[in-house]
């Protein structure tokens, strides 16, 4: 019986051996997977971060294209407008210059 009973007690003790060492692994095995996963999140951080910086830059660069586009446009409107107009800007310019250096009185004349 005390052969039984030793045995028992010696069975017992390798097995909370056994579980400590089950715990102590599993600590260790969590450890090294929380590690992993700050190492991972930190890597994707930074991947997104690079990613949203480049997609940035890639859209000023668009932005910067279209303004100029917008700009070439409208001077090709400017110019396309005045083209051919400047004898009637000068005479409404002239008109403009009349009506103003013209005194009242002789506008009403002028209307008579």
């Amino acid at each position: 019986m005390n052969k039984t009973l030793s045995h028992v007690f010696k069975t017992e003790e390798e097995a909370r051996k056994l579980i400590e060492q089950a715990k102590e692994k599993a600590a260790s095995i969590l450890k090294e997977t929380d590690a992993e996963i700050q190492r991972r999140a930190i890597e994707k951080h930074t991947e997104a971060r690079e990613l949203i910086h480049r997609e940035i830059e890639i859209a000023r660069k668009e932005a910067a294209a279209v303004q100029r586009e917008v700009l070439r446009k409208a001077e090709r409107e400017k110019a396309n407008f005045l083209n051919g107009k400047e004898e009637l800007v000068g005479s409404l310019t002239d008109k403009i210059v009349e009506i103003i250096t013209t005194p009242e009185y002789l506008k009403y004349i002028k209307k008579v």
